[in-house]
């Protein structure tokens, strides 16, 4: 019985060319080893030594039949390698987001290059479902907040938005590889549930800032379907019986330097996906538990790669904090949920289980 195909194996086994040439040669029918080295023009002993090395990798088998020797390609092989080649090349959302990402980098540093200008307005809207008071709190209280303040991949190291007019404000992100990005600002305005306004200036790798923006915050009540005072627009189906928001958030930035162009055309691509995550996170019926197979793939490679190496162990904060964001608060009655203590929250036994099957490329 064979072992499982190893990968890696059988692409190093097909990359040498004479052995590709091999299996081209026995994709059309078994060839003798003979026939194979008139073939390749070969002697007949370094043509053995890449039919054993094709055979070690479970490529082809050399039937011996009496004095004969017939090379066959194993096909189910190289079907199963064509499915996870196939499966790799599956688009996935942020090869989307990176390409357009991309595009408005090339778009911003020509945009600066022929105006010389650095003023930028951004206006970006959502309805969310859920109370002014409650998207409040989500923007200003940093447990919340730290659920939905990162684009994908990114986790919130530190969250400081009090709102107190001419409080400070910091928000610190780090990103899959360990690097980490600061911002730091002061709060201009805040009105409870219907206005926050505050400055916050990235920082650049000596520290000095890269540009100030000031963020413009509007939160309007949408009032039930039917109760002849709705917001602006009509609210949908989810909205029905229940006060919503209109949030309307402005960014402004006056004062660029060159090296900001990245950080600009990032931003509101950014803060679109922001305020996706923020309207994922007080969407209606978002209590549920989901499923580790729905949030896993939200991960970042990363921490995919810590949570296998680590599998068993405490999960850190900053751990948790990625996974809140990807299926929401952690819920102690999901079933991969074991204990908690100080040093953070473990996985069930289950959990673990499936952890180590879905590092292992298994369908858990």
């Amino acid at each position: 019985m064979r072992t499982p195909m190893d990968v890696q194996q059988v692409l190093a086994a097909i990359a040498e060319p004479q052995r590709y040439r091999i299996v081209t040669l026995l994709a059309e029918r078994p060839h003798t080893v003979g026939e194979v080295a008139s073939a390749l023009s070969a002697l007949q002993p370094q043509t053995t030594k890449h039919l054993q090395t094709l055979e070690s990798a479970g490529v082809i088998t050399v039937h011996r039949l009496g004095r004969r020797r017939l090379a066959a390609l194993e096909r189910d092989t190289l079907r199963l390698l064509a499915e996870q080649l196939s499966e790799l090349g599956v688009p996935r959302a942020d090869d989307a987001a990176l390409g357009d990402y991309a595009r408005a980098v090339r778009a911003e540093t020509e945009r600066a290059a022929a105006s010389g200008s650095a003023v930028r307005s951004i206006s970006l809207h959502r309805r969310l479902t859920a109370t002014p008071e409650a998207a409040w709190a989500a923007w200003t209280e940093p447990d919340q907040a730290r659920r939905w303040w990162a684009p994908n991949h990114f986790t919130v190291t530190e969250f400081d938005l009090p709102p107190a007019p001419g409080a400070t404000v910091a928000v610190g992100l780090r990103e899959g590889d360990g690097t980490e990005y600061a911002s730091t600002g002061r709060m201009l305005a805040a009105e409870p549930a219907r206005l926050l306004e505050f400055e916050l200036a990235p920082l650049g790798p000596d520290g000095a800032p890269l540009f100030t923006a000031v963020y413009r915050a509007e939160f309007a009540t949408v009032e039930p379907a039917g109760s002849g005072t709705a917001g602006v627009g009509q609210p949908g189906p989810a909205d029905v019986g229940a006060r919503g928001t209109d949030l309307l958030l402005t960014i402004r930035v006056d004062d660029a330097v060159a090296e900001a162009a990245p950080v600009l055309a990032g931003l509101e691509l950014g803060w679109a996906n922001l305020l996706d995550n923020l309207a994922a996170q007080l969407r209606k019926g978002d209590t549920a538990v989901m499923e580790i197979e729905q949030w896993w793939p939200k991960l970042s490679p990363a921490t995919r790669e810590w949570l296998a190496d680590n599998n068993g162990d405490a999960v850190t904060p900053e751990i948790v904090a990625e996974i809140e964001r990807a299926a929401g608060a952690v819920d102690p009655t999901a079933w991969w949920f074991g204990e908690s203590d100080a040093s953070g929250f473990f996985f069930s036994d289950a959990g673990v289980d499936w952890i180590e099957a879905a590092a292992n490329g298994e369908t858990p």
